[in-house]
């Protein structure tokens, strides 16, 4: 199990903790044909043979890790197609949210963010909360509102499968958005100082993030950390890197048995956080 800080469970117990829903999360959900949500990687390694011929360019972009430049290419090539094959991954086959979903809801956070253009999350929350949450993409005019509102809200920061034309998901698609819908950046650098960040299901290869993270670092100093959760066995190097670049704090778990281990460490950080709350309420220490 996964040992939380008490600095981590004060702030999520005090709604000053940020979740921040990665893709690996999605990937615990389970089709009615027993389909799971395609990794990034798997989605391009199969999104490349829909392409017309030559194809080994794109591969070697795959091979060596580049997905931003490869996906470039094959919504080019694929062109009428790519919306389709986009909503046959991820929409048609009908993800149901599962145990995790509902322990990472469970943890009553104030703001949840997700890269995730899915909507497992978004349709838990939005039963559980009983409509009452509040979910909004990137590109709205109002996304400002986040940082300063007293409601719930998951901010989709790549955007939402219902309007793929404002995805993002390519290495334009990331250099459009910073230039054209800055407020949003803002709004995550302001949650970065007055919040603390746990990142779920997070492989930490998305630009934006490592680029906010690396100048939030910088930026403030001497400001407290992050958290990450990660599995097991990450190297004291890359720890050490973590914590120096991006002022991140790694948690590790054991992911055998379908990284079991993560939904019961979650679930019992939800039940650490409520005691946390009924001592905060007792003690009237507001």
């Amino acid at each position: 199990m996964i040992e939380w800080p008490d600095e981590l469970i004060e702030m999520i117990a005090r709604r000053r903790c940020v979740v921040f829903v990665g893709s690996g999360i999605s990937s615990n959900s389970i089709a009615a044909n027993g389909q799971r949500p395609p990794t990034w990687g798997t989605f391009l390694s199969e999104a490349v043979e829909q392409c017309p011929p030559p194809r080994k360019h794109i591969k070697n972009y795959l091979k060596a890790g580049d997905y931003l430049s490869a996906c470039d290419i094959i919504k080019g090539k694929m062109e009428d197609n790519w919306n389709p094959f986009l909503r046959s991954k991820f929409v048609d086959p009908g993800f149901d949210p599962v145990d995790i979903h509902h322990n990472i809801f469970s943890l009553d956070a104030r703001i949840y963010i997700t890269p995730n253009f899915d909507k497992i999350f978004d349709r838990h929350a939005m039963e559980a909360s009983g409509g009452t949450i509040s979910i909004k993409s990137y590109s709205e005019d109002d996304v400002a509102n986040i940082a300063r509102g007293r409601g719930r809200y998951i901010l989709k920061i790549h955007g939402d499968i219902d309007n793929p034309q404002k995805l993002i998901f390519t290495r334009s698609q990331y250099a459009a958005a910073r230039a054209k819908y800055p407020s949003v950046y803002r709004v995550v650098e302001a949650l970065l100082v007055t919040n603390c960040f746990l990142f779920l299901g997070c492989g930490l290869n998305d630009p934006d993030l490592n680029l906010l993270l690396e100048e939030y670092r910088f930026s403030h100093n001497h400001a407290a950390g992050h958290y990450v959760v990660l599995p097991r066995f990450v190297h004291a190097d890359t720890v050490k890197l973590l914590r120096e670049s991006r002022n991140l704090k790694v948690l590790q778990y054991d992911k055998r048995d379908s990284h079991s281990m993560l939904k019961k460490s979650i679930e019992a950080l939800a039940g650490l956080v409520e005691t946390k709350r009924a001592m905060i309420r007792r003690n009237a220490d507001w």
